[in-house]
């Protein structure tokens, strides 16, 4: 009975100081994080359309069009931009004539005599690589504009290494055999498809969008702000889509325009430069310049209006389209909110220090309820790169010396 007596105090005495352990382990414990660089953007996420001069393509012809241009190409008065073919059998035709000519154009790029003589396996085999790594990347982002040729340059580098290799000693028996199929299906087209020219200078749209006549940069700006903000925000109704072959941008100055608060909007002055990101450019942003700002009568709401004088196919095509306004970049080191500490009046962080606790100073140039970023310093008493914040943790005091 003693015996027993004896073993419940051990087994107590052990219980309680392994619970005694465990307090102090988790009492003194730290949790850290290292301060790494970190760049943000102070941004806003609006819903805008863009607003061009734009000139529509009118034809008295009709039947299956073929657009020879790509969206965004510049083009000058009279410029063929498009043939019309009287029926779908010579338009198919054509189609396949248009692939079967690609095709041709990529194999003898393929066995070029001067490229394969300065042939460089490990510059080809870069090459290959970002080939791939942009093909995949607009099929994340959907930005496709440039796959067919990216696609094409692909197929070059790959047939140039088949040669290089001896996998393949050339492709003229193929591009003979292209060529002879080209021909007979030009003898098959029945009627000769009718030219399609530009009547103005500037840059080429295949099909519209039926907005056209109503938003234009030359009395955009005039409207009251109810007009401009059922607009901007697609409450009209314009003529039916893809009425007319094309149309030509005439003028290489465009807008963006879009809805906001009046807070908003004060962040903002006319004749001031800033980026704004479209999902279409990925990570490029577009500069622009804070063309006008319209308020409504309340003055609590305003239409902003950005302008640009930059071109491209997905700028050219599109109208209503979400957009990120960037006020200001800020790089520096990332901080948990939860890390930041007051003392003495300064705002800082502890960090672990070897076996030691230290307080460090904080810059702060930009904060969230989640993070905030410092500004880097080369002075030691403020938070430097790669140092080991401390996130949580007790009894925490400058100095402190720890296990």
């Amino acid at each position: 009975m003693k015996n027993k007596k004896v073993l419940l105090i051990a087994s107590f005495a052990l219980i309680g100081y392994i619970a005694f352990q465990l307090f102090q382990y988790f009492s003194y414990a730290y949790e850290t994080e290292v301060a790494l660089s970190f760049e943000v953007s102070d941004s806003m996420r609006v819903n805008g359309v863009f607003v061009r001069e734009e000139q529509i393509i009118n034809t008295p012809y009709s039947g299956n069009v073929h657009y020879l241009l790509n969206d965004g190409s510049k083009v000058s008065n009279y410029y063929e931009v498009a043939e019309v073919f009287q029926n779908s059998a010579d338009s198919d035709l054509q189609m396949k004539i248009n692939y079967l000519t690609a095709q041709k154009s990529v194999l003898t790029e393929s066995q070029d005599a001067g490229a394969l003589a300065s042939y460089d396996v490990d510059l080809v085999s870069k090459q290959i690589g970002e080939y791939f790594g942009n093909i995949y990347d607009m099929s994340v982002t959907g930005n496709l504009s440039d796959l067919s040729t990216e696609k094409d340059n692909l197929l070059i580098y790959l047939n140039r290494r088949r040669i290089s290799l001896g996998i393949d000693s050339g492709y003229n028996s193929r591009i003979a055999e292209i060529e002879r199929e080209i021909a007979s299906l030009r003898n098959q087209i029945k009627y000769a498809p009718k030219k399609i020219y530009s009547p103005y200078s500037g840059y080429f749209v295949s099909g519209t969008d039926g907005l056209e006549n109503m938003l234009s940069c030359s009395n955009f700006t005039d409207k009251s702000y109810e007009d401009l903000y059922s607009l901007v925000t697609g409450e009209v109704n314009g003529e039916e889509k893809n009425k007319y072959l094309g149309k030509i941008i005439t003028d290489y100055t465009w807008y963006y325009a879009f809805p906001v608060t009046s807070a908003s909007a004060e962040r903002l002055n006319i004749g001031e430069n800033i980026k704004v990101k479209f999902s279409f450019n990925g990570d490029d942003s577009t500069e622009m310049t804070v063309y006008e700002i319209i308020y409504d009568s309340t003055e609590e709401n305003a239409v902003i209006v950005l302008s640009c004088d930059i071109m491209s196919e997905y700028i050219s095509s599109a109208r209503y389209y979400q957009a990120d306004v960037i006020f200001n970049n800020f790089s520096g080191l990332k901080i948990a909110k939860s890390a930041e500490r007051i003392l003495d009046g300064e705002r800082g962080v502890y960090i672990k220090l070897g076996n030691q606790i230290k307080f460090k100073k904080l810059n702060v140039l930009y904060e969230t309820d989640e993070y905030l970023i410092t500004k880097v310093s080369s002075d030691n008493s403020y938070v430097r790169l790669y140092d080991e914040v401390v996130v949580e943790g007790k009894d925490l005091y400058n100095g402190k010396h720890i296990n």
